[in-house]
Parts: C-alpha cells; structure tokens; sequence
C-alpha cells in the first residue's frame, strides 16, 4: 500500500538540483532531478494517488457490460489500477 496523500512537489531540498516529492508531513516519496522536463514528471508522481482515487472511482460508477469507447477506457482503467497497486 502506497504512502497516503496528499503528495506535493518542492525544489526547496538541500540540492537545488533536486526536485523532492513529499508527504504533508515531509516524508519523502521520490527525488527528482530538477531539469525542465523532470519538473513536469515531479508533478505527475505528486498526483499519483489522486489519480489513483480518481480512477477508482470512475471505474466502480461504470457498468461492468460497458461497451464502446468507455468499455475501453474502463479496461484501460482497470490496467492502470492494477499496475500501481502491483497486481
């Protein structure tokens, strides 16, 4: 099981090459080099658990018999949620 959220996203470490994602309470969660583009990665792991939740919840408002694009955008949800929780 994942560390709770909310995660957040700081270039405020001892390196400031270093982009630190964290917990409200400052347990870290991952470091990430502070470039332009790893900034942008740096966001998207912050929003991993609401993510996470989001999909969730989408996937559990959605019939099971759901066909077309949504039937598929809840397969492909249902892959996303299993791959973070390491089924």
């Amino acid at each position: 099981k994942h560390t709770p959220a909310p995660w957040k996203f700081s270039f405020e470490s001892i390196d400031p090459e270093w982009a630190v994602v964290m917990t409200d309470g400052g347990s870290v969660i991952a470091n990430v080099n502070a470039d332009h583009r790893q900034e942008a990665n740096a966001r998207l792991i912050s929003a991993a658990p609401d993510l996470l939740k989001a999909l969730k919840a989408l996937y559990a408002a959605t019939p099971d018999n759901e066909g077309g694009e949504l039937g598929h955008a809840c397969m492909l949800s249902r892959a996303a949620i299993s791959k973070a929780e390491g089924q």
